[in-house]
């Protein structure tokens, strides 16, 4: 199982395993969600259904982090979280380039599916550069009546 890649930088990406390090890393980004508590997601990660992946220093808080819910042959993104003060400098894009290495080496995985707000420009950038590709909308989607855009990544090239 792969557990660690290294990009250009001095961040790595990493899969949370549940030590208790960790778990002090997810109570802290937990207080950024308004969507799950972070006892929800302590749940959620025990099961083999949720996967969390996040990119840190060495024993410095986490730069940003994924959760996933992987069904048999899909993958949701439910968050994706990059800490304001790293916005802007790769770090979705290194633990988007992880989650498909690491669901290439998964078998039966096929595609990544993702919602994101309709204002979030930013992020619909990286999504459309990282060869995401806009499939539909979802009307009203988000608790303040925002509508959502949901993108697919394939894994594998369509026939």
């Amino acid at each position: 199982m792969m557990s660690t890649v290294k990009d250009n930088s001095e961040i790595t990406c990493h899969l949370y395993e549940g030590s208790e390090g960790e778990k002090n890393r997810v109570k802290e980004i937990c207080l950024t969600w308004d969507f799950w508590s972070y006892d929800e997601v302590l749940k959620a990660l025990s099961s083999n259904q949720y996967l969390l992946i996040y990119a840190a220093q060495t024993s410095q808080a986490w730069s940003g982090a994924l959760l996933l819910n992987r069904g048999p042959y899909s993958t949701d993104v439910m968050y994706i979280f990059v800490s304001r003060s790293q916005r802007q400098q790769g770090i979705g894009r290194q633990l988007l380039s992880y989650l498909k290495a690491h669901l290439k080496s998964a078998e039966l995985q096929e595609s990544v599916f993702l919602e994101v707000r309709a204002s979030n420009r930013a992020a619909i950038q990286l999504y459309e550069s990282f060869g995401m590709e806009l499939v539909g909308f979802r009307k009203k989607y988000y608790s303040d009546g925002e509508d959502a855009r949901v993108y697919i990544l394939y894994l594998e090239t369509q026939v």
